[in-house]
């Protein structure tokens, strides 16, 4: 009975447990939207991934990991109305991260500013799995995305599709996967794409495939999709539909000629004010306007198009104006409006250009237009949800001309704003912002001038994700030249921005600035120009994570690139790669950032005497060069490794804990040593190093390195080496180099000298003692070794090398001359010329000469090179013999 009973109880405890394990996560969902509502595993480059865990328990926390198979980030998800939870104690845990091609980040978590998320890097082809306790879902990373056939007629289609980084491409496409025909984009790189394909037959399918290639030489390729024409009829039925009046699109002319009780059809019965003809337009009408003045017009459109047949307000000839008078009220106002084009005008002294506030709007085209005197916002979309909108070759002049912004989304609540581009265009003069954009993901700002602006020429704050700047040029400005800015200090962080290829001069505070809250962002390939007055090149401050900045010239500024975090807050993951900087201090991170590399970065006439100054934690300095000044690491640890420059030092302070050192073996010499602040450099397989630290009892000590043209790497185990004397340019019979070293172990240990006279002779001394003579190669390069010491002193110094050569004649059978045969002993050759003759010179000694060339057998023979005298080798080659092989089929 006792027995049965403690059977019963571990079948229970069975079932629970197995119940337990089973059943404590159901299921990982993940999404696009905040809102849970677009289940999806592929996800934008740079976007968010929001995910929800159906579980057994409910209210609190959990934990979730992400790994990308090398990197792990670690969040809490949550289940108590926590953004994004939408229900406490619903049993679904909720958490939200994103995706990026940048690079991986791991921030603090805090709930009270719920939109700073952890990022993981992917690639395309990758995976990335989140992970709650025993379950695990699968997500992965698009570049190229929103791949659709719209607009599309009984002749032809619009293909429009997204990459997350500048690209260009084209289209193929045909009436089946064999496609054969090709439509071009124009070759500028973009975020947003759109071709049309013409000579389309009607009522047919045809398929189609994007090709992109983004600016870093990626190339993608979709996956086929297709797309049927629509018949003649089918599109006139779909025109009259849209229409209040049931008809087929007008084409109506204004003329200051005119008259508005005109039908406006005709030039010659063209209506006398644009504002009206835009009140009578409806679905696929085109507005012409000819050339004139048109005085105090306030156009307001009253209905917008469809893709199909968009409304158009055109300029018909030249450059028609319109004058405001009194910088009161909007040129044009659009609200609620889509498929809208509006082009080739120039607007003058009204308060505002064109006015599209508080409102929706979509698939806007404003393009070949000038603006002049607005007294307050050119261009305004504030508080506008606003998409798939172009800006593009246009001009600004003195706007605004008091208060105002030139071009503004200013906003940061409205509804989803996306895929906005700004491009080719001029601003000039402005007494304030020029570009003030917020709120959006996709705004692409390409070859622009500004001159003269107020205050920042680029202001991108307040949620803005997965934009670019690129190819603008930017001089003076009354505050920053491209700022990227979460004023809320991460309550509305921006991700994943690029500002490249870009020229910034005259900014009074700072060049390009990042400011509380920007991550992931990459600036790249910019020329940052003075005057001294301005503050840095690149400024990096109060709060953000994941900056790369590479491949820019920044010079005569402030600083080079600086920045460092606000009081209890953090900066972190930091790449600062291949940029030259000069007349300015350098690169500098202060408090506790943390995460730093600095890597390959060139700093000339710096007015820093430490050019690199780092104070934080986990910072890795390799291959920079800074003219032989110093590299100085406060209160925290860091690595300074394979730096260039000959001569140069290193610093500590405030607690900092430097490794310095050469991972190839470099030999180099330190000054002063004082264990155990400055310890006396070692040599491992891995390379030679020593270490810098710094406290109260020694603040800075400051260690001169000397570098030389030598490597030492040890079997296993240690080295030390104490070079005594190191100069390659002495004349003949003097001591180049003179050194002590020793290994722990007696292991061996191989020395590479360079810097010598190509094919010389080089006698080493060991202890005094002749140990061994080498002859350096091409780039006077020697290379010894030595097995089994202890502390042993050698020396190397020019020398007589005893030398002699072979030479002789390579014949066939008939004793005629063999051109082109190879004659090659130990590393040297020559080649016979059309006599069949050879020379080489060689040290003395024995060796095994052989000669050889195709279609002939090789030949070898022993020959003695004597001191200044030559031994003369000649050979006899043999046609080679080809063997026939017959099958037999009998």
């Amino acid at each position: 009975m006792e027995r049965n009973i403690r059977f019963l109880i571990l079948l229970m405890a069975i079932f629970v447990i197995t119940q337990f394990s089973n059943a404590e996560i159901y299921s990982i969902k993940t999404y696009t939207d905040s809102n849970l509502t677009i289940e999806s595993d592929k996800f934008e480059d740079g976007m968010s991934v929001f995910f929800v865990i159906n579980s057994s328990y409910s209210g609190g926390t959990k934990i979730a990991n992400v790994t990308n198979g090398k990197e792990v980030i670690s969040m809490p998800i949550y289940d108590n109305g926590t953004y994004p939870d939408k229900n406490a104690g619903d049993g679904l845990y909720t958490g939200h991260f994103r995706v990026s091609t940048m690079m991986s980040i791991d921030i603090p978590q805090d709930p009270n500013r719920p939109k700073l998320v952890d990022v993981i890097y992917l690639k395309e082809v990758d995976t990335a799995n989140i992970t709650v306790e025993n379950t695990t879902k699968g997500i992965s990373l698009l570049v190229l995305f929103n791949i659709n056939a719209t607009t599309i007629k009984n002749g032809s289609a619009i293909i429009e599709w997204t990459t997350s980084i500048p690209s260009t491409g084209y289209i193929e496409y045909g009436l089946n996967t064999s496609y054969g025909n090709f439509a071009y984009t124009d070759n500028i790189p973009r975020l947003n794409h759109r071709i049309e394909v013409t000579s389309l037959s009607e009522n047919t399918t045809y398929h189609y495939r994007i090709v992109t290639t983004d600016i870093y030489g990626i190339n993608r390729t979709s996956e086929y999709k297709n797309f049927t024409t629509i018949t003649s009829s089918e599109l006139e039925n779909l025109i009259r539909n849209s229409r209040s009046d049931n008809d087929l699109p007008k084409v109506y002319y204004v003329s200051t000629k005119g008259n508005d009780s005109n039908n406006g059809l005709t030039i010659g019965t063209a209506f006398r004010h644009i504002s009206y003809a835009v009140s009578q337009s409806d679905v696929g009408d085109t507005i012409y306007v000819l050339d004139g003045r048109y005085e105090d017009e306030h156009i307001s459109f009253q209905r917008g198009g469809i893709g199909v047949a968009p409304i158009r307000l055109l300029a018909y000839s030249g450059k028609p104006i319109l004058d405001g008078i009194d910088l009161t009220g909007s040129a044009i106002t659009i609200k609620d409006k889509e498929y809208i084009e509006i082009s080739g005008f120039r607007i003058v002294n009204y308060s505002r250009g064109i006015y599209c506030r508080y409102t929706t709007a979509k698939n806007l085209y404003i393009h070949d237009f000038e603006m002049e005197n607005i007294d307050n916002y050119a261009i305004d979309f504030d508080g506008t949800s606003l998409q798939k909108t172009r800006i593009t070759n246009f001009v600004i002049n003195n706007a605004p001309l008091n208060s105002g912004i030139t071009i503004t989304h200013f906003d940061y609540i409205s509804a989803d704003t996306s895929d906005i581009e700004i491009g080719n265009f001029t601003i000039t003069n402005s007494s304030g912002e020029c570009i003030n954009w917020r709120n959006t993901r996709r705004v692409h700002i390409h070859h622009g001038t500004f001159k003269n602006c107020g205050s920042d020429a680029i202001h991108l704050l307040l949620n803005v994700h997965g934009s670019v700047v690129n190819d603008v040029h930017i001089e003076n400005t009354g505050w920053h030249g491209i700022a990227i800015h979460d004023h809320t200090v991460g309550y509305h962080p921006c991700y994943n921005n690029r500002i490249r290829s870009s020229y910034v001069y005259g900014a009074q505070h700072n060049d390009i600035d990042l400011h509380s809250g920007t991550f992931n962002t990459v600036v790249e390939n910019c020329h940052l120009d003075g005057p001294p007055a301005t503050g840095q090149g690149i400024y990096f401050h109060n709060l953000g994570a994941g900056l790369i900045a590479r491949d820019n010239i920044i010079h005569d500024t402030g600083d080079g690139i600086d920045g460092g975090p606000l009081s209890g807050e953090f900066l972190t993951d930091i790449i600062i790669e291949n940029n030259t900087i000069y007349n300015c201090t350098g690169i500098s991170w202060q408090g506790s950032t943390k995460n730093i590399w600095i890597i390959k970065n060139r700093i000339f006439n710096a007015t820093y005497w430490t050019p690199v100054h780092v104070g934080c934690c986990n910072i890795t300095i390799i291959q920079n060069y800074i003219e032989g000044k110093a590299y100085r690491i406060n209160s925290g640890y860091g690595r300074i490794i394979d730096n260039l420059d000959e001569i140069y030092y290193v610093k500590s302070g405030y607690g900092g804990n430097i490794t310095a050192g050469y991972t190839n073996g470099r030999v180099f010499s330190i000054s002063p040593i004082s264990p155990p602040y400055i310890t006396a450099p070692k040599w491992y397989p891995n390379g030679g190093y020593f270490t810098v630290f710094s406290n109260s009892s020694y603040p800075w000590p400051t260690p001169k390195v000397t570098t030389y043209t030598m490597t030492a790497v040890p079997a296993s185990g240690n080295a030390t080496i104490t070079i005594h004397k190191f100069n390659t340019s002495l004349p003949q019979g003097e001591i180049l180099v003179n050194f002590t070293t020793n290994t722990t172990d007696g292991n061996n240990i191989v020395f590479d000298v360079w810097g010598l006279k190509p094919y010389h002779y080089y006698l080493i001394k060991k202890d005094g003692a002749n140990f061994i003579t080498k002859l350096s190669n091409a780039s006077g390069h020697i290379q010894f070794n030595n097995s089994e010491w202890s502390t042993k002193t050698f020396t190397i110094k020019e020398t007589n090398g005893a030398i002699g050569t072979i030479s002789g004649r390579v014949t066939d059978t008939t004793g005629a001359p063999i051109q082109g045969a190879v004659v090659s002993t130990n590393g040297y050759s020559n080649t016979t010329d059309d006599s069949g003759n050879y020379s080489i010179t060689l040290p003395t000694g024995n060796y095994t000469v052989t000669a050889s060339k195709t279609g002939y057998q090789s030949q070898s023979k022993s020959a003695e090179v004597f001191e200044n005298r030559t031994t003369e080798v000649n050979f006899t080659l043999t046609v080679a013999t080809t063997t026939t092989t017959t099958t037999s089929t009998s």
